[in-house]
């Protein structure tokens, strides 16, 4: 018996209403196949135990979530409709902004997965007692901004594809305060170029400790604080620029220890607050031959101090 036409046009038009949004976003298949199985170890999270498809998405800790075409998904307040929209973890337009679980007990390691979330801005998992090592994967990242692994359980050496995500600029903030990460001889960081790029904190101590470190480009920011005297202890830096910044205090005695077998080639400071006495390059054990840019301009310093 021919079929009415009418008939396969409405059950072609009820095919498509039923079936749209019926596949899982690929970010939230990750989440629960592969990422929250290796963060949470071997015993039950309760905080992940909300990622869970009978659980609105928005019910999702830790979790901010964007569209495909860029906007950002609201979940507040409580009383919004997306936020007991259970048929939004089937939304394929969905994907994962922000993952921030600081303190939430977390006791297993880094998924490489993470490095395949292709919007994922923001990873802030301090606090907690991760193992293992940082995945290679994470620097192959396309979005990746802000990181944060301070205090948790981690070792091995960063990889050195982590600095991938430098590029364009995109990098911010990598902090991996209080870990037992090793120095891998085999993965030494060159160098450091950010300029532009938005930075508004400090400069850390640990800047000195980067044994191969040659040049730290950081000029065009709004970094403030006092330039750390822990960078003149380098064994390796040849070129600095902390041009234009919002740097303050005193350029320390310790910089020309970087003179010590003619290594330093420039060190800008253009454009910043800093005040005192400028220091004479050199000390009295140490020229510095080979340094051919000095440059000290629109600062607030007040003479020239013979060392």
């Amino acid at each position: 018996m021919a079929v009415p036409p009418w008939l396969l046009l409405t059950f072609t038009f009820f095919l498509t209403i039923t079936t749209t949004h019926s596949t899982p976003s690929d970010d939230v298949v990750l989440l629960l196949t592969k990422i929250k199985p290796s963060l949470q170890g071997p015993t039950q999270n309760r905080i992940l135990s909300s990622w869970n498809t009978s659980v609105p998405l928005c019910e999702w800790q830790g979790l901010k979530w964007v569209f495909t075409n860029g906007t950002q998904l609201i979940c507040t307040p409580i009383s919004s409709r997306n936020w007991s929209d259970l048929s939004l973890s089937k939304n394929p337009a969905l994907h994962l902004l922000s993952l921030q679980l600081p303190s939430a007990n977390l006791s297993g390691n880094l998924p490489p997965e993470l490095g395949d979330l292709s919007n994922l801005q923001s990873l802030y998992l301090s606090f907690n007692s991760i193992m293992g090592s940082i995945p290679l994967e994470l620097g192959y990242s396309s979005s990746l901004q802000d990181i944060d692994f301070s205090y948790n359980l981690l070792n091995g050496s960063v990889p050195v594809s982590v600095w991938n995500l430098c590029d364009n600029n995109k990098l911010v903030s990598f902090r991996v305060h209080d870990l037992s990460l090793s120095k891998n001889p085999a993965l030494h960081l060159l160098s450091l170029q950010l300029p532009s790029a938005n930075l508004s904190g400090n400069l850390p101590p640990e800047l000195g400790d980067l044994s191969n470190l040659q040049s730290l480009y950081l000029s065009f920011n709004s970094i403030m604080g006092s330039i750390p005297l822990e960078l003149g202890y380098s064994s390796s830096l040849q070129d600095i620029d902390f041009s234009y910044n919002l740097l303050n205090g005193s350029v320390p005695v310790s910089v020309w220890n970087l003179c010590d077998n003619n290594k330093l080639v420039s060190f800008r400071v253009h454009g910043n607050l800093l005040s005192g006495s400028i220091p004479k390059p050199g000390l009295p054990n140490a020229s510095c031959a080979n340094l051919t840019v000095l440059d000290f301009g629109r600062n607030l310093f007040t003479g020239v101090k013979r060392v």
